[in-house]
């Protein structure tokens, strides 16, 4: 007996389901492409779309080679304040703990350095002429010291050449505190980190920032992290049209452990401008050993701004985020009263969407104002 057509027909496509997907249309072809892929190949759990591995064609997106950055409280405090708070003995281990400093930042060997607390310019000097010894681009003072009053106590540096940098000083301080003294504030620097092998530019737009000690300082740190998200949005909005991955580091003085004050942690992310960050996504439940950064409390952060049509950021592939332990001097004193923490991650570059260097690199005009 001939078996029935529809019956046949209907079998055949209990077999072999066929997943088709919206079609996509490349800017530099007018025709449009169908991803066909057998149901069991799928990669994303019944969400419709074919893994890369059933297709022919080739991947949307190539990724670099790994960065990391990592940003650090170096606790090199202005001479004056220093023999107030510790005294003279500890003093003079300054130039010791810098020059051990520069020598494990070297050893690390990061892409990107994020430096809070670099007051000290004579511990700042030895720590930065270890940097520049091993080829690092460095700046050193991102602002200058006033009559009686220190810079902000940020350094950056970066192994990829800085295209453009600013800085912008906060513009109120808590009244009757030592942070009156400390010209603080938060600093831009654009990096071209393209690599050898790729055909599209990468650019990281970094900032970092320390903001307002104390515990009655939550009112002026509110307004700084509102000033940082103006002036992060002012400083990408900038540099467009070209795409940046957008991070942010650095010393915020809010306790970010899961079971404390999640109040003001809250309320920093959204006068931030709702950043990712970093930490918190790779380790929702954490463990309050490995995340404090300073004593008993999570200050120390890297966040990520995800990618946004108004501000052009790109996205970018975190591989891991983490606090660093164990950063001790030879004789087991801490290197900081603080532990950094390394952010390592790939940026996907889209080879379609730019033809060349050149063509894409971003504009520095008015960004160094």
């Amino acid at each position: 007996m001939r078996p029935n057509r529809f019956l046949v027909f209907v079998y055949w496509l209990a077999l072999m389901p066929i997943v088709l997907v919206r079609p996509q249309t490349n800017r530099n072809q007018s025709r449009l492409h169908w991803k066909v892929a057998a149901a069991g190949n799928r990669s994303d759990h019944g969400a419709g779309v074919a893994s890369s591995s059933s297709l022919s064609e080739k991947p949307r997106y190539i990724r670099t080679q790994p960065f990391t950055l990592v940003t650090y409280n170096a606790f090199f405090l202005p001479r004056v304040a220093r023999v107030v708070s510790v005294g003279w003995a500890t003093l003079e281990s300054d130039a010791e703990r810098a020059d051990w400093i520069g020598s494990k930042l070297v050893e690390v060997n990061p892409d990107f350095i994020c430096l809070m607390e670099t007051f000290n310019h004579v511990a700042r000097g030895i720590l930065v002429k270890r940097l520049r010894a091993a080829n690092f681009h460095v700046l050193e003072e991102l602002n200058a010291e006033g009559w009686i009053s220190t810079n902000a106590g940020l350094t950056f540096a970066s192994r990829y050449p800085v295209v453009s940098w600013a800085f912008e000083e906060f513009e109120e301080a808590t009244m009757m505190t030592s942070e009156m003294m400390a010209r603080k504030g938060v600093g831009f620097a654009l990096v071209n980190a393209t690599q050898p092998n790729c055909t599209e530019p990468a650019y990281v737009c970094i900032f970092l920032t320390h903001v307002q000690a104390e515990v009655e300082g939550r009112h002026t740190r509110r307004m700084q992290f509102l000033h940082i998200q103006r002036f992060v949005r002012a400083r990408v909005r900038s540099i467009r049209p070209a795409r940046c991955v957008v991070l942010l580091a650095g010393d915020f003085n809010v306790n970010g452990l899961l079971a404390d004050d999640s109040e003001e942690y809250e309320g920093m992310l959204q006068a931030l401008g709702h950043p990712t960050d970093l930490y918190r996504m790779l380790r929702p439940l954490e463990i309050r050993s490995e995340a404090v950064t300073w004593e008993s409390q999570r200050l120390d952060y890297i966040f990520s701004y995800p990618p946004r049509i108004e501000l052009l950021t790109g996205a970018l592939e975190v591989l891991n985020c983490s606090v660093l332990r164990g950063w001790k001097l030879p004789h087991g004193e801490p290197a900081s009263d603080h532990h950094p923490v390394a952010l390592k991650f790939q940026i996907p570059v889209f080879p379609d969407r730019i033809h060349g260097v050149g063509a894409s690199a971003p504009s520095s005009a008015g960004l160094n104002g």
